[in-house]
């Protein structure tokens, strides 16, 4: 039981990565932001896409399963899809402005 615990703890920070950097994507065109804030929150929501990616291994490892999932499956299903794409999107905006 403490093995799915420590999963179930981990989980909530992939799940919310794709949906803080949205929403501070939305705050900052709000206010009108700089670059390098928009930057710097792209930086955050990654940073926590990649903990809560450590913190699962961690986990399935304890609990003896396999650390990763294939990179086909893990593209298909990650949370990754939800950053890396606006993410890209956003570095093409911002650096095609003069």
């Amino acid at each position: 039981m403490a093995n799915r615990d420590l999963y179930a703890e981990s989980n909530p920070r992939l799940v919310m990565a794709p949906v803080a950097f949205v929403v501070s994507v939305g705050i900052l065109a709000l206010f009108g932001a700089s670059r390098v804030v928009y930057l710097g929150a792209m930086l955050g929501c990654y940073a926590m896409l990649f903990f809560g990616k450590l913190a699962c291994r961690k986990a399935r490892l304890f609990a003896g399963v396999s650390p990763t999932v294939p990179l086909s499956r893990l593209i298909k299903e990650g949370g990754s899809v939800f950053l890396v794409g606006p993410t890209i999107a956003l570095l093409v905006l911002l650096f095609s402005r003069t």
